[in-house]
Protein backbone atom coordinates (compact mmCIF):
# COMPACT_ATOMS: atom_id res chain seq x y z
CA UNK A 1 0.00 0.00 0.00
CA UNK A 2 2.89 2.34 0.82
CA UNK A 3 4.27 2.01 -2.75
CA UNK A 4 0.94 3.10 -4.26
CA UNK A 5 0.89 6.37 -2.26
CA UNK A 6 4.34 7.35 -3.57
CA UNK A 7 3.30 6.69 -7.16
CA UNK A 8 0.14 8.73 -6.73
CA UNK A 9 2.15 11.65 -5.42
CA UNK A 10 4.42 11.66 -8.45
CA UNK A 11 1.44 11.41 -10.77
CA UNK A 12 -0.26 14.35 -9.05
CA UNK A 13 2.95 16.38 -9.28
CA UNK A 14 3.31 15.55 -12.97
CA UNK A 15 -0.29 16.58 -13.69
CA UNK A 16 0.14 19.81 -11.74
CA UNK A 17 3.29 20.66 -13.75
CA UNK A 18 1.47 19.95 -17.03
CA UNK A 19 -1.44 22.20 -16.05
CA UNK A 20 0.96 24.98 -15.07
CA UNK A 21 2.60 24.75 -18.50
CA UNK A 22 -0.74 24.92 -20.29
CA UNK A 23 -1.79 27.93 -18.22
CA UNK A 24 1.50 29.72 -18.91
CA UNK A 25 1.13 29.21 -22.69
CA UNK A 26 -2.48 30.42 -22.62
CA UNK A 27 -1.51 33.65 -20.87
CA UNK A 28 1.46 34.41 -23.14
CA UNK A 29 0.72 36.99 -25.87
CA UNK A 30 0.91 35.74 -29.46
CA UNK A 31 4.25 36.17 -31.24
CA UNK A 32 4.67 39.48 -33.02
CA UNK A 33 5.11 37.67 -36.33
CA UNK A 34 1.48 36.50 -36.11
CA UNK A 35 0.02 40.00 -35.88
CA UNK A 36 -2.72 40.63 -38.42
CA UNK A 37 -0.92 42.22 -41.40
CA UNK A 38 -4.03 44.16 -42.42
CA UNK A 39 -4.59 45.97 -39.13
CA UNK A 40 -1.88 44.93 -36.67
CA UNK A 41 1.49 46.48 -35.92
CA UNK A 42 4.17 46.67 -38.63
CA UNK A 43 5.34 43.20 -39.54
CA UNK A 44 6.67 41.27 -42.47
CA UNK A 45 4.15 40.20 -45.08
CA UNK A 46 3.17 36.52 -45.04
CA UNK A 47 5.47 34.48 -47.25
CA UNK A 48 3.35 32.31 -49.55
CA UNK A 49 6.25 29.91 -50.11
CA UNK A 50 7.33 29.40 -46.49
CA UNK A 51 4.81 30.51 -43.85
CA UNK A 52 2.40 28.11 -42.20
CA UNK A 53 -1.36 28.12 -42.42
CA UNK A 54 -1.70 30.32 -39.31
CA UNK A 55 0.01 33.27 -41.03
CA UNK A 56 -1.51 32.66 -44.46
CA UNK A 57 -5.00 32.63 -42.93
CA UNK A 58 -4.53 36.34 -42.15
CA UNK A 59 -4.50 37.25 -45.84
CA UNK A 60 -7.72 38.75 -47.25
CA UNK A 61 -10.20 36.12 -48.37
CA UNK A 62 -8.03 33.20 -47.28
CA UNK A 63 -9.01 32.02 -43.78
CA UNK A 64 -7.96 28.76 -42.09
CA UNK A 65 -9.31 26.23 -44.63
CA UNK A 66 -7.91 27.94 -47.73
CA UNK A 67 -4.62 28.49 -45.91
CA UNK A 68 -4.34 24.74 -45.31
CA UNK A 69 -5.04 24.14 -49.00
CA UNK A 70 -2.32 26.62 -49.97
CA UNK A 71 0.22 24.90 -47.72
CA UNK A 72 -0.77 21.47 -49.07
CA UNK A 73 -0.63 22.64 -52.70
CA UNK A 74 2.68 24.52 -52.59
CA UNK A 75 4.84 21.56 -53.66
CA UNK A 76 2.82 21.23 -56.86
CA UNK A 77 3.01 24.92 -57.85
CA UNK A 78 6.76 25.40 -57.58
CA UNK A 79 8.81 28.09 -55.90
CA UNK A 80 8.58 30.94 -55.46
CA UNK A 81 4.83 30.84 -55.09
CA UNK A 82 3.17 33.95 -56.53
CA UNK A 83 -0.30 35.23 -55.54
CA UNK A 84 -1.71 34.73 -59.03
CA UNK A 85 -0.86 31.00 -58.82
CA UNK A 86 -3.30 30.56 -55.93
CA UNK A 87 -6.17 30.40 -58.45
CA UNK A 88 -4.77 27.05 -59.62
CA UNK A 89 -5.43 25.43 -56.24
CA UNK A 90 -8.76 23.62 -55.69
CA UNK A 91 -10.98 25.56 -53.31
CA UNK A 92 -9.04 28.81 -53.51
CA UNK A 93 -10.28 30.40 -56.72
CA UNK A 94 -9.55 33.43 -58.86
CA UNK A 95 -11.35 35.92 -56.60
CA UNK A 96 -9.23 35.00 -53.57
CA UNK A 97 -6.06 35.00 -55.67
CA UNK A 98 -6.93 38.48 -56.94
CA UNK A 99 -7.59 39.77 -53.40
CA UNK A 100 -4.25 38.40 -52.18
CA UNK A 101 -2.43 39.82 -55.21
CA UNK A 102 -3.97 43.26 -54.58
CA UNK A 103 -3.04 43.04 -50.89
CA UNK A 104 0.62 42.34 -51.72
CA UNK A 105 0.68 45.11 -54.34
CA UNK A 106 -0.77 47.62 -51.86
CA UNK A 107 1.51 46.67 -48.95
CA UNK A 108 4.81 45.75 -50.62
CA UNK A 109 6.38 49.17 -49.95
CA UNK A 110 5.30 49.09 -46.29
CA UNK A 111 6.94 45.77 -45.44
CA UNK A 112 9.19 45.76 -42.40
CA UNK A 113 12.13 43.35 -42.66
CA UNK A 114 12.15 40.45 -40.17
CA UNK A 115 13.80 41.27 -36.86
CA UNK A 116 16.80 39.19 -35.92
Amino acid sequence: MEGDRGGSGWLALLLLAALAGVAARALRPPPRALADPASGPPTRLPDLARDGAERLALLPGVGPERARRIVAGRPFLGAPLRPEQLALLPGVGAETARAVQEFYAAHAAEEVPPQR
